[in-house]
């Protein structure tokens, strides 16, 4: 069973938002002050994919999420988030 952890990051692109349940597949520039284990995530352009029911995010939000890796069998490694914290945009792409 893995571990919870957190990760932090801006919202770079949102692939999929189902209104109706939430379910949300996007893809998280992981912030570079800690909260990431990054042998996940590589390079300085390494996007993470994030799965899981959240609120409507837009690009260019911050998010904190708690939850655990994963590997789905077609898609590759994941963050299976349960938990999600949204804060102000973090870039001007996330201001418009």
């Amino acid at each position: 069973m893995s571990e919870q952890v957190q990760i932090a990051g801006s919202v770079e692109r949102v692939t999929y938002y189902n209104e109706e349940n939430g379910y949300s597949v996007l893809r998280l520039k992981p912030d570079s002050r800690g909260m990431l284990p990054f042998r996940y995530a590589s390079g300085r352009d390494a996007l993470i994919t994030v799965v899981g029911n959240m609120p409507e995010v837009q690009p260019g939000e911050w998010l904190k999420l708690t939850g655990k890796w994963g590997n789905h069998a077609k898609h590759g490694r994941q963050f299976l988030a349960e938990f999600c914290e949204q804060s102000l945009p973090a870039t001007t792409e996330g201001i418009k």
